[in-house]
Formats: C-alpha cells, sequence, structure tokens
C-alpha cells in the first residue's frame, strides 16, 4: 500500500488516509481501515482497482489548499513509471513476470492478479495460454504495451553453450565487464559432452542492447549457441 501511495506522489499522514478509507469503505465492500488491510492481505480487494479511488479522493481534500500553479501541476496526468500502458486501466500496478522476464520491444500480455496488480509476460510465454479465449480465465488476460521510452534496467538471463577451453569463462567476464553491463550472476558447469554451460545474469535496458550483446559474446572463440531464457 506504502509503494502504490510512493508511486503516485501521495504524501498522507495515517490519520488522513484513515479518513479517506472511511469515506470510500462502504460503495467497496469493507466498513473500516482493518478490513482495507485484511482484504488486501487475503486477495478480497485487488490494489490496481482500489488506488484510482483513493487518489481521486486524495486530490479533492489536498487541491483545496494548493495554489493554481500547484493544482495544474497535480491534476496533469501521471506517467507509467514503467513505460507500460494497460488498455482500459488507469494508474494501475503493474510487475514484470520472473518466469519470462519481458524486454522493452518484446512482444507482451498483461494478466490481472489477485492483489498484486497486472502481471507482464512475453507474449511467448509459457504460462501464457496460446488461445487466450480457450484459458480458463480468459477475462484476466488483458492487452498491454509499452509506450514511450523506457528509463530503466531488467534483469535477464544468458545460456551460453561452449567448447571448454582454459580462459573461457574469463574472457567471457571481460566482454560483459568492457560493455559495461552490471553482472547479477555468473556460473559455469562442465557438460556431459565436455563442453560449457555458462549462465550470466545481467541488466540490461532492451531487446537491440540484448542483440547487441549476444552478437559480440558469439564471437567468442568456442561459443556455440547462446539463448536468453
Amino acid at each position: 500500500m506504502e509503494r502504490e501511495l510512493r508511486r503516485d506522489n501521495i504524501s498522507v499522514t495515517e490519520e488522513n488516509l484513515n479518513s479517506i478509507l472511511k469515506k470510500i469503505g462502504p460503495r467497496n465492500s469493507f466498513n473500516s481501515p482493518d478490513d482495507f488491510y485484511a482484504a488486501i492481505g487475503y486477495g478480497g480487494i485487488s490494489l490496481w482497482k482500489i488506488m484510482p479511488k483513493i487518489k481521486d479522493a486524495w486530490q479533492k481534500e489536498h487541491t483545496v489548499a494548493l495554489t493554481p500553479s500547484v493544482q495544474e501541476k497535480h491534476s496533469s496526468p501521471a506517467k507509467n513509471p514503467v513505460g507500460i500502458i494497460v488498455d482500459g486501466m488507469d494508474n494501475c500496478l503493474v510487475k514484470f513476470a520472473h518466469c519470462c522476464n519481458p524486454l522493452p520491444g518484446d512482444d507482451i500480455i498483461g494478466f490481472i492478479t489477485r492483489g498484486f496488480g497486472v502481471s507482464i509476460h512475453k507474449r511467448g510465454c509459457s504460462n501464457v495460454p496460446a488461445v487466450i479465449s480457450e484459458a480458463a480465465e480468459p477475462e484476466r488476460w488483458v492487452k498491454v504495451r509499452w509506450v514511450g521510452e523506457v528509463h530503466e534496467e531488467f534483469k535477464t538471463t544468458l545460456e551460453i553453450v561452449a567448447g571448454d577451453r582454459p580462459g573461457l569463462l574469463a574472457d567471457i567476464t571481460q566482454q560483459l565487464f568492457n560493455m559495461h553491463l552490471f553482472i547479477h550472476s555468473l556460473n559455469s558447469r562442465e557438460m556431459k559432452n565436455g563442453g560449457a554451460f555458462i549462465s550470466a545474469t545481467i541488466s540490461i535496458s532492451n531487446i537491440e542492447q540484448l542483440k547487441n550483446i549476444m552478437a559480440r559474446l558469439s564471437k567468442i572463440d568456442g561459443v556455440v549457441s547462446i539463448r536468453r531464457t
């Protein structure tokens, strides 16, 4: 809840927040702030549904004391900080699915979770039904799209298969270092056929950067294949 308030640039005391919750509670299936937080905990209330109502109530109270210039600033629509637009929803929480780690440029789709906003998947993710209309709950799959320039970095993992040789891991590490990439983890193991399997988790900005990284790594002596997991 606190994270969502910060995301929407809402600065409110606990007393004022409780006052807002009491006002909107009767129309949203909770009678007290405690009922509200409990419902979030067990999934009875979805934050992405209730946050726009909290924000509207906060703005009505907050703009009374603002000067006209500040009112104009607060009334302008906020940009989604992660560069995602969810069709038919405003100011909803989005998160990137760890099963496929989508990157800007990927074809994506959203899934409305219970209490945690919209989870963003690659369209080709193994957890996304091939035919949405045949899914168990098709109404929970929603259209999403990237918007504008995304000034964030995303974790992605590369699996590299190569012929094992002395210095292979050092060469891969050096190449990643030369590209000024943040390396979260780098692991290597010997394969049954005598080759080497290397897993590298790095931070990157978009799909085009990923293609460039894979192209440069593929030129390292001994590298047979690279794939993104």
